[in-house]
This record gives structure tokens, sequence and C-alpha cells, in this order.
């Protein structure tokens, strides 16, 4: 196993997102359904990330970035769109030990996220196939009861279904 599951705590915790585009909204747009306290680093935020600071459910940081702004973070996004700025922010956080996700650089992640599905308010990991909305909850009925069957824990999750 190259990669070990788990979850990280991030209440009072700060999670670093550099980039202002689209591609730290969709980061953005995940982390803000943990607690955590979002930092968006970039000179610039598209009007999406533009909302999620005027709404105080973001910090924006526009100065300059050494480890230091790193440490004691839970964790870092980077996905500025230039590679050559990806890698010195990869640098950075490293430096400080902060745990660092480089999109679409699979070989300078420290840590990956998994598909997450929010339907209804409900929040699934791994991907469903029901393509029409009015069989989700079919799909996802009838993936748990397949999964769930062996050894009887079908019938000791039952009530939480």
């Amino acid at each position: 196993m190259k990669s070990f599951p788990m979850f990280i705590r991030t209440t009072d915790r700060r999670v670093i997102i550099a980039g202002g585009s689209e591609t730290a909204a969709q980061k953005a747009r995940l982390i803000l359904k943990s607690d955590a306290r979002i930092v968006l680093a970039a000179p610039e935020l598209d009007p999406e990330l533009q909302e999620i600071v005027a709404d105080g459910r973001a910090e924006w940081h526009k100065g300059p970035i050494s480890p230091a702004f790193f440490e004691d973070a839970a964790m870092a996004f980077i996905g500025t769109g230039c590679p050559g700025i990806d890698a010195s922010l990869h640098a950075l956080a490293r430096a400080a030990r902060c745990p660092v996700n480089v999109v679409d650089q699979p070989g300078m992640c420290d840590m990956t996220t998994p598909a997450i599905v929010d339907r209804r308010g409900h929040r699934e990991r791994g991907n469903f196939t029901g393509a029409d909305p009015r069989h989700q909850d079919k799909t996802r009925s009838d993936a748990a009861s397949q999964h769930w069957r062996a050894g009887g824990l079908g019938r000791a999750v039952a009530p939480w279904r």
C-alpha cells in the first residue's frame, strides 16, 4: 500500500489553497464542507473566490510566501496553473513540513483526496453510476445492501441506512 487512508482534523486549523482560478475554487468548495480556516494565497481571485472571502468564509493572503506561511497548516493545496510557481510553492510547503497536494501533479503530492459526491446533503465516498437523479437513492441503497450483506453486518447497520 503506497498511501494510507486517514482523516485529518481541521478544527481551528488553517488549510492553505494557493491559486486564484477555478482550480483553487474547486478545492475551496471541497474544504468549505469542513470547519477549517481557509486561507487563499494568490495575487488575484476569480469572482467565486472573491465572494467566499467577502462572506468571511476564507482569508485572502496577497503578500509574499515563505516556509513560515505554511507552518502549522493542516494541509495545503497548490494549483496556480503555472508549473514553475506550483513547484516553488511545493518546495516552500515541504520545507515547513506541511502536507501538500499539487493539483494534477501526483508525483508532488503528499496526500490525495477521494472522489466525494454530495447529493441532497449526504456525502458519499466513491463513485455511483446512477446518472438519473431519480435512481441515485436506489443505486446507493442497492450498493450498500450488497456491500454490507456479507458477515451479517447488514443487520447491524440497517437502522442507520
